[in-house]
């Protein structure tokens, strides 16, 4: 009689735990289609890239949603000028792309009309990202300079360094866009 009071008790806890595991993703699963894309929205902005294609002045604007992460990737300068269109609800934005032998390169941003801008230019470490230089850009402003030693902050020319893009004060909403090259 008392194995069978143990099993029950068993029984019954392991039936426990399965239901409070089982709670968080009903709940989830409640969510309407347009609850969880909203939620996706807020979360994970969406961020226009254009690209230089096979050489012509033609660009492809392709929506994509994307992460907000430092950049893996290395863009090659025999691809040309690089191109960004982006905005933000609140998060950080990063150019898709890391580059190397900037000095003398020229960026031209322009901020939305929502808010003003703060763009970095960060030293891509092996495990610390430093930010070498910075910019603000008015509100529906436009900013452009050239690369010097003296933006890279003692880092060598041929390290990899990436825009970051923040709204100022951050938090708030706003886009950018311009050329890098």
């Amino acid at each position: 009689m008392r194995n069978k009071r143990m099993s029950f008790k068993r029984l019954v806890s392991t039936f426990m735990v399965m239901v409070c595991l089982c709670v968080p993703s009903l709940t989830v699963f409640a969510q309407t289609d347009e609850d969880m894309l909203q939620e996706a929205v807020k979360n994970a902005p969406e961020v226009y890239f254009t690209d230089d294609v096979n050489g012509y002045e033609e660009f492809k604007f392709v929506p994509d949603t994307r992460t907000t992460q430092e950049p893996t990737s290395k863009w090659s300068w025999s691809n040309g000028t690089y191109y960004v269109d982006g905005s933000s609800n609140y998060s950080t934005l990063y150019t898709n792309y890391y580059f190397t032998n900037v000095k003398g390169k020229t960026f031209d941003f322009s901020a939305g009309s929502s808010n003003k801008v703060k763009v970095d230019l960060v030293h891509k470490g092996t495990i610390l990202q430093t930010v070498v230089s910075s910019w603000t850009i008015s509100a529906g402003g436009s900013k452009s300079h050239t690369i010097t030693t003296d933006d890279l902050d003692g880092y060598d020319n041929s390290d990899k360094f990436y825009f970051r893009f923040n709204s100022s004060p951050i938090g708030d909403s706003y886009s950018i866009s311009g050329s890098f090259g």
